[in-house]
């Protein structure tokens, strides 16, 4: 059985890529645009419905909790209508300037993210 295409992400920057593992706003906006273009957004709530989403759709996840996603990824992904996942390892949150805070983490909630 097919699901969903799943992309997984880590860092997003404002301009050109400064480290491995990360993707410029412009490139994710290419990349979320061109996964649509075949396919439904779908988010992980989507899958403890019962069947997973099918391959007509697509889902976004980030692991870590960097605060490059709440800056870049999350304007991006709003303006573009698409739900994301972020995967957070707690102990990392509000551990130094790169890492999300607990405010940072519910303004991603009340986007709509999981």
């Amino acid at each position: 059985m097919r699901t969903a295409e799943n992309l997984f992400l880590h860092y997003v920057s404002d301009g050109p890529p400064a480290r491995r593992q990360t993707i410029s706003r412009a490139g994710l906006r290419r990349l979320v645009e061109r996964a649509r273009a075949a396919r439904a957004p779908a988010a992980l709530p989507d899958y403890a419905d019962g069947a997973p989403p099918g391959p007509d759709r697509f889902t976004i996840s980030f692991d870590d909790a960097h605060v490059s996603v709440v800056r870049h990824a999350l304007p991006t992904l709003r303006a573009l209508d698409v739900p994301a996942t972020l995967f957070v390892p707690t102990a990392y949150v509000e551990t130094g300037n790169e890492w999300a805070s607990w405010d940072d983490l519910r303004r991603l909630r009340d986007a709509g993210w999981t």
